[in-house]
């Protein structure tokens, strides 16, 4: 069985073209406007179209299959004279893998890191590390107050 419903003939061309331009520009209501006036349709049929093409593929989407965790994030300063690195901060995010929830700072990480960054040894860095995962919320939370030392 297909798992989009039927667009008719003089419809399909405007509504596949109005769904491209959705995907590009992320516009809908301009999309299926200018779709409507290239293939000279009706604009209100090419929307009721959309919709429900839209609407089919988000039902056919279901669960992904992505499970949610907590994570333990440590914020560590230092620098390559010290050493050493200083744990500064512990927090509870939500994340689906430690990859997923390690990449979240680096951009922030690789921007501190480039406006402290003189050229010395004593200039400072930071990096966020996932300490622990845990399923719930009250465990990742539980482990961070008991990594804070409280």
């Amino acid at each position: 069985m297909n798992k989009y419903p039927y667009i008719p003939r003089e419809y399909y061309p405007a509504v596949m073209f109005a769904c491209k331009m959705v995907r590009e520009s992320g516009y809908k209501n301009k999309a299926i406007r200018t779709a409507a006036r290239y293939y000279g349709v009706d604009e209100d049929e090419v929307r009721k179209h959309f919709e429900a093409r839209t609407a089919a593929g988000a039902r056919g989407k279901g669960n992904t299959g992505k499970k949610y965790k907590y994570f333990v994030v440590g914020t560590y300063y230092g620098s390559d004279a010290e050493g050493m690195d200083t744990l500064s901060r512990i927090e509870v995010v939500k994340g689906i893998s430690k990859n997923t929830v390690e990449n979240r700072f680096a951009e922030s990480d690789l921007d501190f890191d480039r406006s402290n960054d003189y050229g010395g040894s004593y200039a400072p860095y930071r990096f966020h590390t996932v300490i622990g995962e845990y399923e719930t919320k009250e465990e990742a939370e539980k482990a961070a107050k008991a990594h804070k030392g409280g």
